[in-house]
């Protein structure tokens, strides 16, 4: 039961992550203006998020579970590791750098100086670097998880020849 639980969430949560980041947020910045899909984009972010607390959440807990539970003992340190890099990340994203990119957002779109809102925007462009970097480690970590629990990961790495 609780290996069914991980897969769930780390196929629920990766899955989200490649599918906003591939597919849905350059196709709503193709189709509507910059402002509006920064609308949009902004109006889904709290949910993504979440999803990103309840996934990383869930993988560690039922990943622990499953280990404590004997279920399966393939899992190594390593698993573990990078299970506790991916939480890390996603909440670290979620409720740090992304408040404060909306935060500066909220700010420069509530500014009439010109000047400000320049290097409001700047600062805005590099938060959402920094958040845009570790959506896509996650995704990576989050397939290198995927490869990790079904044991090719970890063995690949110290196969002898």
């Amino acid at each position: 039961m609780y290996i069914f639980l991980l897969i769930m969430f780390v196929t629920v949560w990766i899955g989200g992550e490649i599918f906003f980041s591939l597919m849905a947020a350059p196709s709503i910045f193709k189709v509507l203006s910059r402002e509006k899909a920064g609308e949009v984009v902004g109006a889904i972010f709290p949910k993504y998020n979440f999803l990103g607390y309840i996934g990383s959440l869930g993988i560690f807990l039922s990943l622990s579970l499953v280990a404590g539970g004997l279920e399966y003992t393939l899992f190594s340190y390593e698993t573990y590791i990078l299970s506790l890099v991916m939480l890390f990340n996603a909440w670290f994203n979620g409720l740090v750098i992304n408040k404060k990119a909306r935060m500066i957002k909220d700010t420069y779109r509530n500014s009439d100086d010109e000047a400000e809102v320049k290097r409001l925007k700047s600062q805005f462009a590099k938060i959402h670097r920094i958040s845009m970097i570790l959506n896509g480690l996650n995704i990576i970590f989050g397939v290198l998880f995927i490869w990790s629990i079904s044991g090719g990961f970890w063995r690949s790495l110290s196969a002898t020849p």
